[in-house]
C-alpha cells in the first residue's frame, strides 16, 4: 500500500477559475507527499456521516477494450481532534476539474473514466450523451474516507472509426510504470442555485505509486491532529 499524510502548497479556485495561492499546514508529515498546484475547485454539497467510507465510485467501462489490467483503490482518509469535516468533488471522474482524484503519468493527467458527454469509439457517432452535470460534493467527517476504484484503463481521445473527423473515447490498458495520484479536498463549500455548493479552500497532495500497485491500494491521510 502507498500511504502518506502531510502538508503542502495549495491553490484555491472558484467556479470561474479565479485563483488564489495559499500555503496550508496540515498537522502531519510524510516522505512521499509533495506540494501541488490544483487547477480544479468545483463541487456541490452531498450527504456525509461520522466515520466510515462516505464516497465510493467505480469506474464505468466502455470503449474498444484491451487486456484487463489490475485494479487500484484510492482512499482519501480524514481524522481530526475536533468535530469537523472536509469536502470532496465528485462531479465527474473523467475530468481533473470534476473529481477529487487525478492520476498522472509523466506529469500529464490521464482520463481515468469514460466521459458521458463523449461517445465511446465502439458506439460513435450515434450514442446518447449527457449534458453538463451540476457540481457534486461529498462530505467526509472525521474518521471517514472517500474512495475511488480505478480499473486500470485509460480513455484517450481518438477519431471515430465510422465518422472520420468526429472525436470519440477509446479504452486502453494503462501501461505499467510510475504514476502520481493527486488527492484534493476542500475545507468548506459555497455556491448559488441551481448548483448551490462549490468546494472551496482546496488542498491537494501528491502520492507516487507503481502501476500495477502490489496490493492495489493507494491512500492519503488528511490529519487535523486526530
Amino acid at each position: 500500500m502507498s500511504k502518506t499524510s502531510g502538508a503542502g502548497w495549495v491553490r484555491l479556485s472558484g467556479f470561474m477559475g479565479l485563483v488564489v495561492v495559499l500555503c496550508v499546514l496540515v498537522l502531519a508529515c510524510g516522505s512521499r507527499s509533495q506540494g501541488f498546484f490544483d487547477e480544479s475547485g468545483v463541487g456541490a454539497a452531498g450527504a456525509g456521516g461520522q466515520g466510515g467510507t462516505t464516497s465510493t465510485t467505480t469506474e464505468p467501462q466502455g470503449g474498444s477494450g484491451g487486456s484487463s489490467p489490475s485494479e487500484t483503490r484510492f482512499v482519501l482518509s480524514f481524522i481530526s481532534d475536533v468535530e469537523e469535516s472536509i469536502w470532496v468533488n465528485e462531479t465527474d471522474p473523467a475530468w481533473t476539474s470534476g473529481h477529487w482524484l487525478t492520476i498522472e503519468r509523466g506529469g500529464m493527467a490521464i482520463r481515468k473514466s469514460m466521459a458521458c458527454e463523449t461517445c465511446s469509439c465502439d458506439e460513435c457517432p450515434n450514442c446518447p450523451v449527457c449534458g453538463q452535470p451540476c457540481p457534486t460534493a461529498i462530505e467526509v467527517a472525521s474518521g471517514g474516507a472517500a474512495d475511488y476504484l480505478w480499473s486500470g484503463f485509460e480513455y484517450p481521445s481518438a477519431d471515430c472509426p465510422s465518422a472520420p473527423g468526429q472525436t470519440c473515447l477509446d479504452q486502453v490498458a494503462a501501461p505499467a510504470g510510475i504514476y502520481t495520484a493527486v488527492f484534493c479536498w476542500g475545507l468548506s463549500y459555497e455556491g448559488t442555485p441551481p448548483c448551490p455548493a462549490d468546494v472551496v479552500d482546496i488542498n491537494c497532495a501528491e502520492v507516487q505509486f507503481v502501476h500495477p500497485d502490489p496490493d492495489g491500494v493507494v491512500e492519503y491521510l488528511v490529519n487535523h491532529g486526530g
